[in-house]
């Protein structure tokens, strides 16, 4: 599993290093990401493509600071790149 924290970076920011560290997962790995920004988690969702990502988690650590922690596991391969659910076989 990756972790990602993302505590006191503005919202775009931490957005563009979420994102980019969820491309480079492989299918079927899982990343934590902790954040304190409110509106992140929702944000995040609208970014990455609802089909490549299962959230397995996500639950609100410290309503104070208004941190949250976030696991999402890859569902699918990045562009260019081949899961084993999808490769085809020579039937020759």
């Amino acid at each position: 599993m990756y972790h990602l924290d993302l505590r006191g970076l503005i919202n775009p920011f931490a957005l563009l290093k979420a994102s980019k560290a969820f491309k480079e997962l492989k299918a079927g790995e899982t990343i934590e990401i902790i954040g304190n920004s409110p509106e992140f988690a929702n944000d995040l969702l609208k970014v990455l493509p609802a089909c490549s990502c299962e959230i397995l988690s996500s639950e609100i650590v410290e309503e104070e600071h208004a941190e949250f922690r976030l696991l999402l596991k890859k569902k699918r391969a990045n562009r260019g790149e081949h899961s084993p659910s999808h490769t085809f076989e020579d039937q020759s």
